[in-house]
């Protein structure tokens, strides 16, 4: 029994690319969808009230305002708080569900930089077509090639001057060093 939990637990955690990320942006969407509805039904309370004052005697606008509001009545529990509930829930998962396209680009970039970082290069970086962030992953693909190529031309220059060196070619291995370090230093 603990076991299946455990596992959904971890369905769960594998379905959040960055967990504080997404749940504080579904969180910050929904607190800002229950705030403008709060806000939408006072203004509407206050015309409403406005309204009525305008069109019947005062002892009858404060028996309908009055009635509007009544806990008694559960008019508040209902016909409110229930479509505030779904439409804060909605704008929860809306958020969760948005965060997908930068969080999992997000997850994917980290991931390809520490694997490159610790000398683990897998290829090129690929994003879902639909996510965003495709600019950075095709900038973060160029650099990682450039650095691949330099890497490689600096292994060529060191084994042809090893080479040189263990032929007894001084000289020439030298001359390969310079001209390595000359171009290392018009590029920088």
């Amino acid at each position: 029994m603990s076991h299946l939990r455990e596992l959904k637990k971890k369905q769960l955690r594998l379905s959040y690319y960055n967990e504080g990320f997404q749940l504080r942006y579904g969180l910050w969407l929904a607190s800002i969808g229950f705030f403008c509805f709060l806000l939408m039904g006072f203004l509407i309370y206050l015309s409403v009230s406005r309204l009525v004052k305008n069109s019947v005697p005062d002892e009858l606008a404060q028996v309908i305002l009055t009635d509007i509001v009544n806990p008694k009545q559960m008019f508040l529990r209902y016909e409110v708080l229930l479509p505030l509930v779904i439409m804060t829930s909605f704008l929860f998962a809306i958020g969760i569900v948005g965060t997908h396209k930068i969080a999992g680009p997000l997850f994917a970039i980290k991931r390809y930089i520490n694997r490159t970082r610790t000398g683990v290069y897998t290829g090129p970086l690929q994003l879902r077509k639909n996510d965003l962030l495709q600019d950075l992953a095709f900038a973060l693909n160029n650099m990682i090639t450039k650095f691949k190529a330099q890497e490689t031309s600096a292994l060529q220059t060191l084994n042809d001057a090893k080479a040189n060196l263990e032929a007894g070619r001084v000289d020439e291995a030298l001359e390969i060093l310079n001209k390595k370090r000359d171009e290392a230093r018009r590029a920088a």
